[in-house]
């Protein structure tokens, strides 16, 4: 995937912290409504692969950026789970209407992904 451009446009609402998220694998946080989440609650990562490569990614908000990091993170291509994360984290901060525990899960998952770089880092260097 390449390298996404984000613009804040002011679509992002307070709407990601009445829809709900649930707890997956490690802990990770996905959003309910946005992409991918229905596949990735039941970890079909092909489903989930589908209904994110069908999504206009230039439109992405911070809750489909978590989404989409934590679909990187069961992939275990720990870069982009980092890079999606991260703009989502970015995405959520600058919005005064994002609650603290939603950017709280965004945090977790970015923090999750990097661990997770980092054993693998560690784990390749070892050999």
């Amino acid at each position: 995937m390449s390298i996404r451009k984000l613009i804040m446009t002011g679509f992002f609402t307070a709407s990601i912290f009445t829809i709900g998220n649930i707890a997956i694998a490690d802990e990770l946080t996905i959003f309910e409504g946005y992409a991918g989440f229905e596949p990735l609650k039941i970890m079909d990562l092909t489903a989930a692969l589908t209904e994110l490569d069908g999504a206009e990614e230039d439109l992405f908000n911070a809750a489909d950026l978590n989404n989409l990091c934590v679909f990187y993170v069961l992939k275990k291509e720990y870069s982009k789970a980092i890079e999606n994360c991260s703009n989502a984290k970015k995405l959520a901060s600058m919005d005064r209407g994002v609650a603290k525990g939603t950017l709280r899960d965004i945090n977790s998952n970015l923090e999750i992904a990097q661990n997770r770089a980092d054993t693998t880092s560690l784990a390749g260097a070892a050999d």
